[in-house]
């Protein structure tokens, strides 16, 4: 159905759709379930088990399959289940459970996000899902931006330890420094408006 106001499709993973309800970066989300005999909706993944969280916050997003005992595959979408993949693991874990578990991070923002948990080939059984988030760093404080002779020196004070900083020039990076850096000087600039 389409009208000028949205736009929705319904398939057959949304009639197994579970809903985890919605989190922030202070939240953890834990849901126990067994694909065992669960049917294939999509991504030709044996068993799937769809789900969809609401996304309270910006964050970096672990979605962890980590102490499952068997060979998993993990999927995330942006807007719908079996929509638009934005995340995809099949063997990322290192943790205690096996080797053959699937893990997916994701430097998300606030929104709906969609999640399905399946097997490689032929494999099934009992999982764990886990969704934590890490909550962005603070951003640094007292920027400034300041002309001298042609350049333009870009001056703040860091509000954290970060491992690096981006420079942007609206959204474009136009450097990437040391997390300990609190200026850098942008040579010469064009004339014109510049938004940093």
């Amino acid at each position: 159905y389409c009208s000028s106001d949205c736009c929705l499709t319904i398939g057959p993973c949304d009639t197994v759709l579970i809903d985890l309800g919605s989190m922030g970066c202070a939240d953890t989300i834990t849901y126990s379930g067994d694909t065992t005999g669960a049917a294939d909706y999509c991504e030709d993944v044996n068993g799937d088990h769809h789900f969809s969280v609401d996304i309270l916050e910006d964050g970096v997003y672990n979605f962890s399959l980590c102490d499952t005992l068997w060979d998993t595959r993990l999927y995330v979408y942006d807007d719908s289940c079996c929509g638009t993949q934005i995340g995809y693991d099949d063997d990322g874990c290192d943790g205690p459970g096996s080797g053959l578990a699937s893990v997916v991070t994701l430097d998300l923002v606030a929104g709906t996000y969609y999640v399905l948990v399946g097997g490689y080939g032929s494999n099934e059984g009992a999982y764990d899902l886990v969704i934590t988030c890490e909550p962005p760093p603070p951003v640094p404080l007292d920027f400034t931006c300041t002309p001298v002779g042609d350049d333009v020196v870009l001056t703040w004070t860091n509000a954290d330890v970060y491992n690096s900083i981006s420079i942007l020039e609206g959204t474009t990076l136009i450097a990437s420094i040391s997390g300990s850096e609190e200026t850098y000087t942008i040579v010469a600039p064009e004339k014109g408006y510049h938004c940093y």
